[in-house]
């Protein structure tokens, strides 16, 4: 495969491509709301460094939802955040029902993370198939277990709710609202080839995952290639 659009993402990007900047009297409304998904009773703390990388990223508002056991320490460490304590089931993971719990919050964000830190592989993709569609208008971003759901037929959820979360890139293309986040072991396992042939050639695994899932791929490894669905890459 031959990608026509390589930019390698370097300060000298960064620079020409800033994050947005509220106006001079916004407050943290302005300034976006993100809903971290993440942790156990085993990794509470996938959950605390996520939040904190979505407050130092820019987020006004951060709410997490993590294992109810575990959730006062998350809020102990994370004073600025919301924290919503979700009750898990006997593998230690969340199901299809507790995305009820998280409907409410689920409609005001911005960006949305689901799957650092959680248990129960079957029980994940339960509760991501159940919680995608009450994320309409969100940026996506799976990790962990949560990217199993490219996979299943529910992905994207509908092609309607799909239409409705995709905003207009900045070049006039579309942008995904879902990100995904493997490194080659978990890729192999999504895509099914073996994981030498992932880390034989990663920009073109990356390349391929990202047209197939219409998502943004974030393939990690000591360099990380970054690929949009309409073909452009930036390796870091």
């Amino acid at each position: 495969m031959i990608h026509a659009r390589v930019s390698r993402l370097d300060e000298e990007a960064l620079r020409a491509w800033p994050l947005p900047m509220p106006c001079g009297d916004g407050d943290k409304e302005e300034r976006g709301q993100a809903l971290i998904i993440a942790g156990s009773q085993q990794m509470p703390g996938t959950a605390i460094l996520a939040a904190i990388g979505a407050l130092r990223a820019g987020a006004g508002k951060v709410t997490i939802a993590t294992n109810e056991r575990m959730a006062p320490f998350v809020a102990a460490a994370v004073p600025e955040a919301r924290v919503i304590g979700l009750r898990e089931n006997a593998a230690g993971g969340f199901g299809a029902a507790t995305a009820r719990t998280l409907a409410q919050a689920a409609t005001k964000q911005d960006a949305t993370l689901i799957g650092p830190g959680m248990v129960d592989e079957s029980s994940v993709h339960d509760f991501v198939r159940a919680m995608l569609p009450r994320l309409q208008g969100s940026k996506v971003v799976l990790d962990a277990y949560a990217m199993g759901i490219v996979n299943m037929t529910s992905f994207p959820f509908t092609e309607r709710a799909h239409r409705n979360v995709v905003d207009d890139g900045a070049d006039g293309t579309d942008a995904s609202p879902f990100l995904l986040t493997p490194h080659a072991g978990e890729m192999a396992h999504l895509s099914g080839a073996d994981k030498a042939s992932v880390t034989d050639d990663p920009m073109t695994t990356a390349a391929d995952a990202a047209a197939r899932w219409k998502a943004v791929v974030a393939l990690k490894g000591a360099i990380t290639h970054i690929a949009a669905a309409d073909g452009r890459m930036w390796p870091t």
